[in-house]
This record gives C-alpha cells, sequence and structure tokens, in this order.
C-alpha cells in the first residue's frame, strides 16, 4: 500500500532467494559450500533488479 514498483520486485525478488525455511534442506541435499555459494552470489539480485525497474520506469514515462 503505497510502496514504489521498484520496493516490491526487490522484496519479492529477495524473498524468492532468500527463504530462511529452505537454507536448512538446501544444506541437507546439495550441502554447505553449494548452499553458501548461492546465498553469496544472490545478495545483490534484490538491489540489481529494483535498480532495473527504477531506470525502466525513467525510460518509459
Amino acid at each position: 500500500m503505497g510502496a514504489s514498483l521498484p520496493i516490491i520486485v526487490s522484496m519479492v525478488c529477495a524473498w524468492g532467494l532468500w527463504s530462511i525455511g529452505r537454507i536448512p534442506f538446501e544444506i541437507a541435499v546439495l550441502g554447505i559450500r553449494f548452499t553458501l555459494l548461492q546465498v553469496k552470489s544472490s545478495i545483490f539480485l534484490p538491489i540489481i533488479s529494483g535498480y532495473i525497474v527504477l531506470i525502466l520506469q525513467k525510460i518509459i514515462k
């Protein structure tokens, strides 16, 4: 309610990438090294996605 589109996109992206309930399952199935690599590599993706949407909004308007 009142949130801008870049904020919503960043939040949805982060929610999908950083599910706390999924991390123990990933560690059990894929191993701790792979899980840490996945978490480290996805730290900046929500921020980048928000900036991309912000730039696209400015281009379209």
